[in-house]
């Protein structure tokens, strides 16, 4: 995994999160995060630290693993129109129109953002019901939460 493998996983630089707007450090691992998925990696010698960011280490500490199973096939979705304005643009959708499309799939036992998955392709995940459900791929992990019902 390598520092640009990584920023994908984290949020767009117009994001007012700036704390994750690129992967960071700490201790033996180098995290990126979204705030919808997590990974962490080996350190990379090239990701400094972020005192900003958040404390993680916790997360994959209480995560539980359960049966693996290799992410299904799919494509990042297309946005849609914005159910407000019906894609004349408005407030909601930043005047463009269009807003992401949040349509889920099912994994085991538990429903994921099809545009999680698709971010993740080639991974292996463990979902866990409403909870994050674990991801594996190579030298990285990480954590992926479920859609809310």
């Amino acid at each position: 995994m390598t520092r640009s493998d990584l920023q994908c996983f984290c949020v767009s630089e117009d994001d007012p999160r700036d704390c994750v707007h690129e992967p960071w450090s700490r201790g033996e691992f180098t995290y990126a995060t979204n705030w919808h998925i997590i990974v962490r990696a080996p350190r990379l010698a090239d990701v400094d630290e972020n005192p900003k960011a958040p404390d993680t280490e916790k997360l994959f500490k209480e995560a539980v693993v359960a049966e693996w199973l290799p992410v299904p096939a799919c494509a990042m979705p297309d946005d849609i129109d914005c159910p407000s304005c019906r894609g004349a643009c408005c407030d909601d959708c930043d005047w463009r129109g269009k807003v992401e499309n949040l349509d889920g799939m099912d994994v085991g036992n538990a429903n994921f953002q099809q545009r999680y998955l698709a971010m993740i392709q080639g991974w292996e995940i463990a979902p866990h019901g409403p909870n994050p459900a674990w991801i594996r791929h190579c030298d990285a992990d990480g954590l992926l939460m479920p859609k809310r019902t």
